[in-house]
């Protein structure tokens, strides 16, 4: 059986192999989920561990346990080190460092100097599990490991400790509170101080200079003391343990997130400890992180797998077509149905199994370029992602694998149930698709269009739900691929009205050519419906795609720019007299002004604006009360004008004309539409506000707006007054700089490194947006986009090629029939000519205005997954016309190619040959 299957692959070779590249993609994008998943969350688990790491200096695969001085817990210390490495196995990461600190509650001492500088000191006595090995002995010697003849223990000190509890060295204490276990007074001797090795930083969990009041005795002997010979004391511990971070890895989160709880649960509850973890916080957010990446490459992944599977059944079906009369003659010679099908299901089986083995290194490939994705179609220089095979990827491909096989045996069952008559009865009379007969395609786009008004109604309850990383209904999951393939079947309808009006309106003008290939479309739509539909989808899943990538770039950008407000934002440290003003309460509060001409000279600004802003101002109403929190701005219209980066789009008429109304006077203001809204304000009115203190001002309402530069916050009304008045008003205060730059923004950064300045506040645009396209969900999308448009492409172009060569050769006995009639090769081109305008160019053009319609629907849904909070500009969906001409001009060249390919073909056809055959 198998050497009869291999030879049916082998006669229907190259359709075989069209099919194996279908099930390829179909097994590698599968598989390519959770890989790419799961390697976008390595990337960013590791980057944020490495900056929390940098901005906190504290390692992020750090866990402590701490107890607090009592009897009861001392029996707890030497069974805790066992504890803590039962915890380490679970994990099961690297440990870098494990540090112990035990302690006495502080107490005062009593020198042996005669010392008129220092008195009682509080100061404790503690230990560090391998000190001797890290520390850096600067002065002096180590600590001793016994108690000396003179009963004394050596001890050592850090450098804060012995500048702020003024210890000399060689000096000796005496803890009147503490007794060893032959009943002395503890008495410890300075006998060196120590600085921690620069090589060393993953042993100090904290820093040695943090330790001011703390002497430190050999770790050994303080247990021996005063544990294990002696438990009078109620010690505190702090047990440090450091996974190597970089070892984490983002398939474990939820695995270490569980057994640290548990281990959490366990030390609290149980023992009383207190527990806490760096990592623990950072991997819950991962977990966020990952089910909204999952959620969101499901959602631009499901069209692809319906196209696939829509390839795949196309492919399938055209080979199952060639060999009908095969299917049909081992029905009538007494093969059961199940029998056929047997066949053909381990036919095609063999061929899914061929995929998964070669799909799933074609996956691990498609992650590795697309790690270096930096937007749309755009490839930048970034390291390699990092890719590990796991059980979550096979398993996906080998459900990928195993579902192609229903898909190519289904059409198959349809024929097999007729004989060798009955399926040349159908050949010869083809009836119109079930699909039509039933309007499964107005079913279709009517279930899409109802998930859409579902949506929308939904919205505000789905937006929480999808930021918290919770699933959404399946039917919005796939309601655009539904609405891709409803249109297009929809539209296949209209395409043949065309059609047919255009052959009806000109057909007795039509040359003989013309009217063959209408005759041809009219007569063949059964032949022909598929690869029309198929085209339709590729063509919008396209532009889908290029509109869906642009959306969420632009409008990422436009959020971000709207929220800085410009090119780069910053606020210094102002000199104030603070201090007197507290003292005195009759003394006004002033502030020194900085240099502003220093930015008005700088090389790369464009323009410069002062800009002062609080969300603490007052709006004085006499009949409903204060309104508080009420934002202000204070402008210079024309430098903020210059300045600002704004989308004049946003407003009722360019934002230009509100800067020049309030310019015009200098108490006029321009005032958020909420306070028109709720309050009852109008134009021309007067409000009264201030900064809370006894100085208010009026202001005459010029304009009412619903977005400004800059303001974000609209849960509260916003002011926007002339900076002159406002300084005049209540005086000059500390004032923000806003700065538009000529090109890049590294100016500002040489600027502060060459001019010393105490920053309190910095916004640079370009390094927000760089950052935030970064995310993991959105470097997850263009990845995703990238590849369907790849793959849109490969099965545009296969698809094509496949329809047009078996078409030829089909027809091969009518084109003899036709160069019989005197009709020339020239016009057997025109003729194939008429048929690719309306089969290919008309639903290229259907699926280009199918694409941009869904886009312009559903984008809504693809967006909510990438907003973190509320968004501050409306959602537009973007389809630039750029995209749209490097689709249409690869497809374009695509069919070119195939139009290259069947037009060898056609010259090689011995078409006089084939009107031999007929008449013999």
């Amino acid at each position: 059986m198998l050497q009869f299957i291999f030879r049916k692959i082998k006669n229907q070779r190259w359709l075989a192999g069209v099919l194996l590249i279908g099930n390829i993609l179909l097994v590698s994008l599968t598989a390519l989920n959770p890989l790419y998943t799961q390697a976008i969350l390595q990337r960013t688990m590791t980057r944020r561990m490495e900056t929390y790491l940098e901005e906190n200096n504290v390692s992020p695969g750090q866990f402590s346990i701490r107890q607090s001085p009592s009897l009861q817990r001392n029996a707890l210390i030497s069974g805790m080190p066992d504890t803590i490495a039962s915890y380490e196995q679970t994990v099961g990461v690297p440990v870098v460092s494990r540090t112990a600190v035990y302690s006495l509650s502080s107490g005062y001492t009593t020198s042996d100097m005669e010392r008129s500088d220092r008195s009682k000191a509080d100061i404790a006595v503690a230990s560090i599990s391998g000190l001797s090995a890290h520390a850096k002995i600067i002065a002096g010697s180590a600590a001793g490991t016994e108690v000396g003849a003179d009963g004394v223990i050596d001890v050592i000190v850090s450098e804060a400790t012995l500048i702020k509890s003024r210890l000399i060295m060689g000096e000796v204490l005496t803890f009147d509170r503490f007794r060893l276990p032959d009943d002395q007074p503890l008495r410890v001797r300075i006998a060196g101080v120590f600085r921690n090795r620069e090589d060393d930083a993953l042993y100090w969990a904290e820093a040695p200079s943090s330790f001011t009041q703390t002497l430190f005795m050999d770790d050994t002997l303080f247990l021996r003391l005063f544990l294990e010979e002696s438990n009078a004391y109620g010690i505190s511990a702090t047990w440090y343990t450091l996974f190597d971070y970089t070892q984490f890895k983002a398939q474990d989160a939820e695995q270490i997130i569980s057994a640290t709880n548990a281990f959490k649960n366990s030390v609290e509850k149980t023992s009383g400890l207190f527990f806490d973890s760096v990592y623990l916080r950072l991997m819950k957010d991962f977990l966020s992180i990952g089910k909204r990446v999952s959620a969101t490459l499901l959602v631009l992944k499901i069209p692809i797998f319906v196209l696939l599977a829509a390839f795949i059944f196309m492919v399938s079906r055209q080979i199952l077509v060639l060999e009908a009369d095969t299917v049909a003659a081992m029905r009538s010679r007494g093969a059961s149905r199940g029998q056929v099908i047997g066949v053909y299901t381990a036919e095609f089986s063999l061929i899914a199994l061929a995929a998964f083995i070669l799909g799933i290194p074609l996956g691990i490939l498609w992650v590795r370029v697309l790690g270096a994705s930096g937007s749309f179609l755009t490839f930048v220089g970034r390291a390699s992602l990092p890719v590990s095979l796991t059980k979550r990827s096979v398993l996906f491909a080998v459900a990928a694998a195993t579902a192609s096989v229903p898909v190519m045996v289904l059409p198959l069952i349809f024929m097999t149930g007729a004989s060798i008559v009955t399926h040349k009865q159908n050949k010869a009379r083809p009836s119109r698709p079930l699909w039509q007969r039933l309007f499964l395609d107005v079913i279709l786009l009517g279930v899409s269009l109802y998930a859409l008004y579902s949506f929308r109604n939904q919205k505000d309850y789905l937006l929480p739900r999808i930021q918290e990383g919770s699933s959404m209904d399946p039917l919005l999951y796939l309601s655009s691929s539904l609405f891709l393939l409803g249109a297009s079947l929809v539209s296949l309808r209209l395409l043949y009205g065309v059609v047919y009006l255009i052959y009806r309106l000109f057909r007795d003008k039509w040359s003989p050519a013309l009217y063959a290939a209408f005759t041809r479309i009219l007569r063949a739509r059964g032949r022909q419906n598929f690869i029309v539909v198929f085209l339709m989808m590729t063509l919008s899943l396209g532009v889908f795609d290029a509109s869906a990538a642009r959306t969420i770039e632009r409008n990422f950008t436009a959020n971000l720019t709207y929220a800085c407000g410009t090119d780069i934002v910053l606020a210094e440290r102002w000199g104030s007299n603070a201090e007197e003003a507290s003292a005195d309460p009759l003394t006004d509060l002033t502030y020194t002004e900085p240099d502003f001409g220093r930015y008005e000279t700088l090389e790369g600004a464009e323009s410069v604006s002062r800009v002062f802003r609080t969300d603490s101002a007052l709006i004085r109403t006499p009949e409903d009360g204060d309104i508080e929190n009420v934002q202000l701005m204070a402008i210079e219209t024309d430098a903020f004008g210059r300045t600002a980066r704004f989308d004049t789009s946003l407003l009722p008429q360019h934002w230009y004309h509100y800067l020049n109304a309030i310019a015009k006077k200098a108490d006029a203001v321009l005032v958020s539409r909420d306070l028109r809204d709720t309050w009852g304000y109008d134009l021309g009115d007067s409000i009264l506000y201030s900064l809370g203190g006894d100085e208010r001002t009026y202001g005459v309402i010029y304009g009412f707006v619903d977005y400004w530069p800059g303001y974000t916050d609209r849960s509260h009304p916003l002011i926007i007054a002339n900076l002159s008045q406002t300084q005049a008003i209540f005086g000059i205060l500390p004032y923000e700089v806003w700065i538009r730059a000529k090109g890049s923004n590294g100016f500002i950064y040489d600027f502060a490194e060459n001019n010393p300045m105490r920053i309190t506040a910095f916004t640079d645009l370009s390094n927000l947006l760089e950052e935030r396209l970064s995310d993991p969900v959105i470097l997850g999308t263009f990845g995703s986009l990238t590849v369907g448009f790849i793959v849109v492409l490969v099965l545009c172009g296969f698809g094509f090629l496949i329809y047009w060569i078996l078409s030829i050769r089909e027809r091969q006995l009518m084109f003899g029939i036709f160069r019989a009639m005197g009709m020339s090769m020239r016009e057997i081109g025109t003729l194939l000519f008429g048929e690719h305008i309306f089969l290919s160019v008309l639903p290229i053009l259907f699926g280009i205005v199918i694409g941009r319609l869904c886009a312009r629907l559903y984008m809504p849904l693809i967006q909510i997954a990438y907003t973190e909070g509320e968004t501050l500009v409306p959602l537009r969906v973007v389809t630039e016309a750029g995209d749209l001409a490097r689709l249409i001009i690869l497809v374009g060249l695509i069919i070119l190619v195939c139009i290259l390919i069947l037009r060898f073909l056609i010259r090689k056809m011995k078409i006089t040959e084939a009107l031999k055959l007929g008449e013999d």
